[in-house]
């Protein structure tokens, strides 16, 4: 992390435990303003599907958990951002369109618009 970029954005649904090795140097960063982006909705549809709002919210919690044993909570509220997991470009399925997005909300089903508007109230 020597390059100091403004925001780091991970895979944190695939790869936070990986990415948590380096507490150190994750609380270097943040203290010196550094933002990580922990994408934890994730983008492959067949994935997302198996999850809920709850189930994510938990995944965040842990890493949250894990990483404010060595970081200031304060630190890691301020300097944190929840994303979708990288990649959300490529791995969407086609069959996920607006109007099938629509289809499963009206139905009482999450979309990644509710998801991802749940997980930025936090």
């Amino acid at each position: 992390m020597g390059l100091d970029p403004a925001v780091i954005s991970l895979d944190a649904y695939a790869t936070a435990k990986e990415f948590l090795l380096y507490a150190d140097a994750i609380r270097a960063y943040m203290e010196r303003g550094g933002v990580v982006a922990w994408g934890i909705v994730p983008a492959e549809y067949k994935i997302f599907a198996t999850e809920t709002v709850d189930s994510l919210y938990a995944k965040y919690r842990e890493i949250r958990t894990q990483l404010t044993k060595q970081v200031p909570a304060e630190l890691f509220d301020a300097q944190s951002l929840i994303t979708p997991s990288c990649g959300s470009g490529s791995r969407m399925s086609p069959a996920l369109t607006p109007s099938t997005m629509r289809q499963r909300r009206s139905r009482g089903g999450s979309g990644p618009r509710q998801i991802f508007r749940n997980n930025l109230l936090l």
